[in-house]
């Protein structure tokens, strides 16, 4: 990834501005990941490189992994890996981590933004120092930025950010963010007392030409009460609703903090926990502390729910899916995002079941109500996806193809705010186009997908791989195996360091190697692939169909090869794909293998 490490971009005396909008986008990147329940813990000017275009990427969340790694047990002691001039008292202690403590490194973060001194070097000697008086007392580097400039508005957000005790922070890295642009903005700050000086002089500096207008208004406004009466009440109706969410907001966060805060090890059993543990005891949380609060509690399932299909744990997910349904039908206002979300995967689930025509018809009556809501366009492109990938299994390949289309077109005006989204819908595309023999089209799709600026600059290595993964299929669909093959190699590597060498995923890719290099004759490198298949089972769980495909293919690859164990490689193709755990179709092409009589 090409750009400059902050402290080399600051050493370019960026104006405050600069500063704090680039300060702004990190703090958004950090609340992105605590929505998707996942802790930084290692914030620091290291690890945000800028790019030519001011825009800051927040690198290395290789410790943050929290649900999706067996290895949850080491993140969970992430202390002992955490900068120490960033780290949070609770941290350097040894104590639990929240997104407290990602809001205290981002505080030290913009002190050395604004000063160009690192807030641990001066904070055991000056006690909690502020930009503003830092400044005034140091001196000058050629990196910070005048004093009276940091007076006020960012002296008070910086000291909140670093208060010792977390519950005096920020609730959230979101609401550090907000501060941060309602300053530009010159709008009141949630970090200073909301009294009327205070208050009527950010008016006046946001609006230098109608102050005098407002006064001359003054003596206007008793005669007005009324209507002014009737707007405050409008107001004060959607700050109630804004409340309502800012209250449901905090709950959630609450709420994933204690479920990590009783897995800590210093607190609990001393022993160490595992993402298994980790979920288990957010759903039986949710059952105990949320009961009265439906559609907090519908949220957090579906988000639990969700984890487990990741990691391929069907079952249970069907399960907590269906929980979050029963959920938000008893919230007093059932979100129809859950309902998308969570109705439309346990559709998918119908038709695995067996049941394709029941699946299509949830799918449709959940697709009709979200079209009328262009803000759930992530909701009505996942459903789409589901909606393409039935039609497919069930040969209506046209409707098929069309659905997977608009899945990736209603995202496309919103590539920014739903990028990944957005990119895994273009690989859907792509492998049904593929699928469907049309690889121009597919391969135009995955080129879309590795323009985007998550791909280009290696920001999601999953959706990175589902890219090049698709651009594999893409370039089979138009008989350009020799292309494929170097991406193959390239696709395995990062499958391995993702997932793991002998995962289900990793193997599936090795196996497409196979088929390959079968194509292009390289058939002894195409025999050793598929033998180490079938010589060591999958680390994790695999489809039994995967057994039949593997052994049919080394099959035919003998037959080819005129090797003299081939019929014993057709008995074995037969033996397995023939058996109860087996597939027709496989079963049937390996009956009618021959060996070879050259």
């Amino acid at each position: 990834m090409q750009g400059l490490g902050l402290r080399a971009w600051i050493d370019r005396q960026p104006a405050l501005e600069a500063r704090l909008r680039l300060f702004e986008k990190l703090c958004r990147a950090v609340a992105h990941a605590h929505q998707q329940l996942v802790i930084h813990r290692d914030i620091k000017p290291g690890n945000v490189l800028v790019q030519a275009d001011d825009e800051p990427k927040l690198l290395d969340f290789g410790i943050a992994k929290l649900l999706a790694d067996d290895d949850v047990e080491q993140t969970l002691t992430v202390q002992r890996f955490a900068s120490r001039s960033y780290a949070a008292p609770e941290q350097l202690r040894g104590e639990a981590v929240t997104t407290a403590t990602d809001v205290y490194a981002l505080g030290a973060l913009l002190f050395e933004m604004l000063t160009g001194t690192r807030y641990a070097s001066v904070h055991e000697g000056d006690g909690a120092p502020t930009p503003a008086s830092r400044v005034a007392r140091q001196d000058s580097t050629g990196q910070s930025l005048p004093a009276t400039l940091l007076r006020g508005d960012l002296d008070a957000i910086v000291t909140r950010a670093l208060a010792v005790e977390p519950e005096r922070r920020y609730a959230t890295a979101l609401s550090l963010a907000e501060d941060v642009h309602d300053h530009l903005a010159g709008k009141t700050i949630s970090a200073r007392p909301d009294g009327f000086a205070y208050r009527t002089s950010k008016f006046i500096r946001r609006h230098r030409v109608s102050v005098a207008i407002a006064i001359i208004g003054l003596l206007g406004l008793l005669a007005t009460s009324g209507v002014a009466l009737s707007q405050a009440r409008a107001k004060t109706a959607e700050a109630a609703r804004t409340q309502v969410a800012l209250q449901r907001s905090e709950a959630i966060r609450g709420f994933i903090e204690s479920v990590f805060l009783d897995a800590d090890p210093s607190r609990a059993r001393g022993e160490s926990t595992t993402a298994g543990e980790l979920l288990e005891a957010a759903r039986t949380r949710v059952a105990s502390d949320l009961g009265d609060q439906p559609d907090i509690a519908a949220t957090m399932l579906n988000q639990i729910g969700n984890v487990y299909v990741s990691l391929g744990k069907d079952d249970v997910a069907s399960e907590i899916l269906h929980e979050a349904l029963a959920m938000n039908a008893r919230a007093a206002q059932p979100s129809l995002s859950v309902e998308a979300l969570a109705g439309g995967r346990l559709a998918y689930y119908d038709f695995v079941g067996g049941n394709a025509e029941l699946a299509l018809q949830k799918l449709e009556r959940i697709i009709t109500s979200l079209r009328p809501r262009p803000e759930l366009a992530g909701e009505l492109s996942k459903s789409l996806q589901f909606k393409g990938t039935v039609l497919h299994a069930i040969g209506r390949n046209e409707e098929g193809l069309a659905a997977s289309a608009e899945a990736a077109k209603v995202l496309a005006t919103h590539a920014e705010t739903l990028a990944a989204e957005y990119g895994v819908a273009l690989v859907v595309y792509a492998d049904a186009a593929a699928g469907a023999g049309q690889g121009l089209p597919a391969l135009q799709a995955v080129e879309q997908a590795l323009a985007l600026p998550l791909v280009r600059d290696h920001g999601a290595p999953a959706l990175e791989l589902a890219v090049l993964g698709a651009k594999v299929r893409a370039l089979q669909a138009l008989q350009r195996d020799a292309e494929a093959e170097p991406i193959l190699g390239e696709v395995i590597e990062a499958s391995s360091k993702l997932y793991g060498a002998n995962s289900a995923r990793t193997r599936y890719w090795v196996y497409r190697q196979a088929q390959v290099l079968h194509k292009l004759g390289r058939l002894d490198q195409g025999q050793a692939r598929v033998d180490g298949l079938l010589a060591q089972p999958a680390s994790d769980t695999e489809q039994p169909i995967a057994r039949s495909a593997f052994a049919l293919t080394a099959a035919e690859i003998a037959i080819l090869r005129h090797s003299p164990d081939a019929p014993r490689r057709i008995a074995e193709a037969q033996a397995i794909a023939c058996s109860a755990s087996g597939n027709a179709s496989f079963c049937e092409r390996s009956r009618a293998l021959k060996p070879s009589t050259d």
